[in-house]
């Protein structure tokens, strides 16, 4: 709450009463001094007005940035999107639900940590690598990672961020990125999923070919292991001939 110092309305009172009983001591004859005192007490009530107008006025503007900022947090925190506040070295500074949700780790652990460690290896070598240009210019830039713990689903996601800058002059102020965690995981499984039909479609095809174009049996199934192999991706392939006698 926002206090104006010297302008609480006992203050003003205890003034009046105190030029009131200078005025009633005064003799008459000092007409002058009268004068002087109640154009100064009348200023002083018009002060008095004057600062509880403003009081009044920062109170309520006090109170509707409380409420914004209570709005605002709310939205955070219970936002459908993972959000997670950076630090300039990738630490942790604040999550959201949504965040916590996703991984599957307590918020009190987050905090603090790196947000890199709960990426894969790989990525998150690409992430630490990445971080600092990120960081610096995030606009337009996105970068998809696939996260180390999995749970309920949740493994790709696509990183997009906005930086604040608090600093305001002090150069020992923290300066934070929000990230928002965009979940990828259906649409990665749906993309390899349909990736590894093109592949048994497109080796069912060749194997055909080869079945149409070659005649000696051991050659024919050399060829088919090889087709199986090369597109679908399996080290090894066994396939039996049967003689029909």
């Amino acid at each position: 709450m926002i206090v104006v110092s010297g302008a609480k309305s006992g203050d003003f009172n205890h003034l009046r009463n105190r030029a009131e009983e200078i005025l009633r001591g005064l003799p008459k004859r000092e007409g002058g001094a009268i004068d002087e005192l109640e154009n100064a007490l009348e200023e002083l009530h018009i002060h008095q007005v004057e600062i509880e107008f403003q009081n009044d006025e920062l109170a309520r503007t006090q109170q509707a940035l409380e409420e914004a900022n209570k709005r605002f947090y709310s939205l955070y925190r219970e936002a459908p999107l993972g959000s997670v506040i950076l630090d300039e070295v990738g630490r942790i500074r604040q999550v959201n639900q949504r965040f916590t949700e996703l991984v599957s780790v307590d918020e009190r652990e987050l905090m603090g940590a790196a947000f890199a460690d709960l990426l894969s290896s790989e990525d998150a070598h690409v992430f630490r690598a990445r971080y600092k240009a990120f960081f610096k210019r995030p606009n337009g830039k996105s970068i998809q990672v696939e996260f180390g713990r999995r749970s309920e689903g949740f493994r790709f996601a696509v990183l997009e961020a906005v930086a604040f800058d608090f600093s305001q002059g002090d150069e020992e102020a923290q300066k934070e990125l929000l990230v928002t965690v965009v979940d990828i995981t259906k649409r990665i499984n749906a993309e390899r999923r349909e990736q590894h039909i093109k592949r048994v479609l497109e080796s069912i095809r060749n194997v055909n070919h080869v079945l149409f174009r070659e005649k000696n049996p051991q050659t024919l199934i050399q060829e088919v292991c090889h087709c199986l192999t090369e597109k679908l991706g399996y080290h090894n392939a066994w396939i039996a001939s049967f003689n029909g006698a």
